[in-house]
């Protein structure tokens, strides 16, 4: 597949950015909402494929694959990991849980209402504490998106330890153990997004969620594209950042933190609704 010219792959985002940014609009029926989606649906998919040329002419796609059996094989190291860092595990363990569903926690003892299960240490926690004393140190301190939105940094950190920090990187069990793709709405198809006109609520958030982490890759493409104000500060983490960042990768890194977000609270939730020992 031919590489686009870059002004094309420019011009292209820059009318990503564009649509993605456009007021909301409810309409009866949500017309002018699928019509919204649909122009950024195909609008990506035409940056996926310049992407996926890129990809095959960079060797980025050695990176993205994954085999089949690649999470399984980091559990253990995982737990060690956990293990080395003062984490008791002793309560549960992570296994396959049924056929498309992935891995879990699965408890090994009795667990008592308002009994602790899992206790995370802060100094193993991704937080945007690591990311500001990181190399995107001086994105985080220039950039007035990054200064509003703690999450895009922490996605933006993430995307950086998996691909430039890689084997160096101090969370790297945490990140090999991660899911390749997820269930969130960056991934569904047209027709799973179409299935979902059949609520407005649900498909109004669906929507929102999705053209905001489609902004933030346009605008971010745009910020490592033009990276001359970092030049004078050798700040060359930023042109890797820009050879890999893709809708793709990006979308993991968002992805990962909202699953993580979601589990904390389910977690959170199950726990506190316990009455009685379980």
């Amino acid at each position: 597949m031919p590489i686009l010219p870059k002004v094309k792959m420019d011009s292209l985002n820059e009318s990503v950015l564009q649509e993605a940014s456009k007021s909301f609009q409810e309409t009866v029926g949500l017309q002018w909402e699928w019509d919204h989606f649909t122009k950024l649906y195909n609008l990506i998919g035409q940056v996926q494929e310049r992407e996926a040329a890129r990809d095959a002419a960079d060797s980025l796609h050695e990176l993205n694959v994954q085999n089949k059996n690649r999470r399984m094989e980091a559990i253990q190291p995982f737990m060690e990991w956990l293990q080395g860092q003062d984490v008791d595990t002793t309560k549960l363990s992570i296994e396959k849980i049924g056929k498309n569903t992935g891995l879990g926690l699965v408890t090994k003892v009795a667990i008592k209402a308002e009994e602790p299960v899992l206790v995370i240490p802060e100094k193993i926690m991704m937080t945007t504490i690591n990311a500001k004393e990181s190399k995107l140190k001086i994105l985080s301190e220039k950039d007035p998106v990054i200064k509003q939105m703690p999450n895009v940094l922490l996605s933006l950190f993430l995307l950086h330890e998996r691909f430039v920090t890689r084997d160096a990187s101090f969370w790297k069990p945490y990140i090999d153990i991660l899911p390749s793709s997820y269930d969130t709405v960056l991934y569904f198809t047209l027709e799973e997004m179409q299935l979902l006109k059949n609520s407005q609520k649900g498909f109004r958030e669906a929507l929102r969620m999705y053209r905001n982490i489609v902004r933030q890759y346009a605008y971010f493409h745009g910020v490592f594209r033009v990276n001359r104000i970092f030049a004078s500060l050798n700040f060359s983490s930023l042109e890797i950042l820009y050879c890999i960042f893709m809708t793709e990768s990006y979308g993991f890194c968002e992805s990962s933190l909202q699953n993580n977000i979601h589990l904390q609270e389910i977690c959170m939730g199950s726990i506190n609704s316990h009455d009685t020992p379980k």
